[in-house]
């Protein structure tokens, strides 16, 4: 899902982390116009919107599912059986939508994204198994509405290991996507069978193009700029991690981190040093990247996944006296209220 533009739905599908025989051909007209997937970024109350790149794959090798050893081998015996429905997109290559048999796609809206396949949609052959890491790839949009952020997650693929003839491997790939949810507001119904999966903290950087990709801005702000904006205003909680201490909104966007007012010499015309004090640099001109933990559901139900969003840790670059950078580090943690 690298090095393609998109707006949100998945462009890259054939070349997810591998240099495949047959690359992705996107169709970038989907990335500039409305479509059915975006419509409720209109809303007043969602004041950002993003596609997150570079952390789309969740792994969950590690946690089992029902009488599954994961929640990923579980799709793919449910894609297999045609119990849940198995899509793939119009950004594949001509050869790969024309399909053959009962392989061949049911494209029932010609504004479709997701093209539905007869049960498991998949190249056959020795050159592609099973991830080991149990790796889902996830078109996932981060978005905040009421100054909160939240995710939607717009559908998801289990991820394939690419091998060359020689036994090579070279990267992972997707086959079919499935769990297609269509409503970013979907919400489970009471009777609906829910499983948390797991609790991630994925770190995004919202300075990299390649990493996230803006779909919606307010005064051209980016992710971690909108959320320091709404600690001024006093939605949300902010906490210094070096001292453990809420910081007052009204401090915010003047915030210099210090634990003190620098103190800066400037010397007399007697030779007498005369010291005086300033404020320190805020620290939001060091602001640099933001980790976001999110408890990951499925509703087996709809088949429909879902993450709830906890809190938000945002990193500062930090200097030592010299003025060097010393590197990017967790500094204000972020509590949605």
């Amino acid at each position: 899902m690298k090095k393609c533009l998109l707006l949100f739905a998945v462009i890259a599908t054939t070349q997810v982390h591998a240099q495949t025989s047959t690359p992705c051909q996107p169709n970038n007209d989907y990335d500039v116009y409305p479509n059915s997937y975006n419509s409720f970024m209109n809303s007043p109350a969602i004041s950002w919107a993003g596609q997150a790149e570079g952390n789309a794959d969740v792994a969950f090798g590690d946690h089992k599912f029902d009488k599954y050893s994961n929640i990923y081998d579980y799709i793919i015996a449910a894609q297999k059986s045609g119990k849940v429905k198995s899509y793939i997109t119009r950004v594949w290559d001509p050869a790969v939508l024309s399909g053959t048999g009962n392989d061949k796609p049911e494209a029932k809206n010609s504004n479709d994204f997701y093209i539905e396949v007869n049960k498991h949609y998949g190249r056959k052959g020795p050159s592609y198994s099973i991830d080991s890491l149990k790796n889902i790839h996830f078109d996932q949009v981060y978005f905040i509405q009421s100054h909160k952020l939240r995710s939607y997650i717009i559908a998801a693929a289990p991820e394939y290991q690419v091998f060359t003839s020689e036994g090579m491997y070279v990267g992972n790939t997707l086959i079919s996507f499935t769990a297609v949810n269509k409503n970013s507001a979907a919400a489970a119904d009471k009777n609906d069978k829910i499983v948390l999966l797991k609790t991630t903290a994925q770190v995004l950087r919202f300075d990299s193009l390649p990493n996230i990709i803006p779909i919606k801005e307010t005064y051209g702000m980016n992710l971690v700029y909108t959320l320091w904006y709404d600690l001024s205003k006093g939605y949300n909680k902010a906490i210094d991690l070096k001292t453990n201490k809420a910081i007052p909104a009204k401090n915010i966007l003047e915030y210099s981190g210090t634990d003190s007012i620098e103190e800066v010499m400037q010397g007399g015309d007697d030779t007498t040093n005369i010291y005086y004090k300033v404020a320190g640099t805020p620290i939001r001109r060091n602001l640099s990247e933001i980790s976001v933990s999110q408890n990951w559901y499925y509703d087996v139900t709809k088949n429909i996944f879902y993450t709830s969003i906890t809190d938000a840790t945002i990193y500062a670059k930090e200097y030592d006296d010299q003025g060097v950078c010393t590197g990017d580090n967790p500094r204000i943690k972020i509590l949605f209220k």
